[in-house]
């Protein structure tokens, strides 16, 4: 596969002490671009390959929108179909960790406070409706929803159009990152265990099958490749949310056995 190159950014994705996109792809004989960022212009190297060229990026979300153009297939999932209202409406609602979800703009919350809480109880959880969030979703109690409103508006400024999903709360015990690509679980990574996060390489397999059985192999895929979370609970697994590969964190997920398989799909899709 020496015709498939790698355009990646890993300063904010790699963390600490877990594996190196980096290292794995010089292990496994990869080509690869790391766009350093210049913090005095405020942007990305240019990355020195041509428009048609077999380009997998990775990176953050405001590389990737900068930086992927005309590459193929460039970012895997990357595209609005990480909208949870997207991928909701394409899979049995039973798969899914926030099966009772409904939908409001944020501007509409407050005004439908005394509504949320009669159908979700004293505790709810919102989050926004598109994939690239404008404010990491969280549980509010109903004693708290105006100054938690509040301050996602004034910290995040969401616009009062912006859609959220709003449902009850709900206890997870363990939180898994699954990489899937071309109907087949990768590889995956605990990343939470009981509201902690607790980094692992070992998943467990309960939520390995169910992404496998229920998620990898449905007729609807996100990508090609793509990453899905899986969260283990008293309902057993269900699908937390799909995000993109490109630009997804990996966690302690297999570096090597990811290079590999996108990048045999990279080709695939470039021949």
């Amino acid at each position: 596969m020496k015709q498939v190159k790698w355009a990646i950014h890993t300063d904010i994705l790699d963390r600490p002490g877990l594996p190196s996109l980096k290292k794995a792809l010089e292990d496994e004989g990869v080509e690869y671009f790391h766009s350093d960022y210049d913090f005095e212009k405020c942007e990305y190297a240019d990355i020195p390959y041509g428009i048609g060229e077999c380009v997998v990026m990775y990176g953050p979300i405001q590389f990737i929108r900068k930086k992927n153009r005309g590459f193929i297939p460039g970012a895997f999932g990357f595209k609005k179909d990480t909208n949870t209202s997207h991928y909701m409406s394409q899979l049995p609602r039973k798969y899914f960790f926030n099966y009772d979800a409904m939908y409001l703009p944020f501007g509409s919350l407050l005004d439908m406070k005394h509504q949320l809480f009669s159908i979700f109880g004293d505790r709810i959880f919102i989050r926004p409706d598109s994939g690239f969030k404008t404010f990491t979703g969280l549980d509010i109690h109903k004693d708290e929803f105006e100054t938690e409103i509040s301050s996602i508006k004034q910290t995040k400024n969401p616009g009062p159009h912006e859609m959220c999903l709003v449902a009850s709360k709900k206890e997870i015990l363990g939180e898994y990152r699954i990489v899937i690509c071309e109907g087949k679980v990768v590889t995956g990574s605990q990343y939470r265990w009981d509201g902690k996060m607790d980094v692992r390489i070992d998943v467990h397999h309960d939520a390995w099958n169910f992404a496998q059985d229920y998620v990898a192999t449905t007729d609807w895929q996100l990508d090609t490749c793509y990453v899905v979370d899986i969260f283990l609970s008293e309902y057993g697994p269900k699908i937390g949310e799909f995000n993109s590969f490109a630009s997804s964190g990996l966690y302690n997920c297999d570096r090597k056995a990811i290079i590999r398989a996108v990048s045999e799909a990279a080709a695939k899709e470039w021949c």
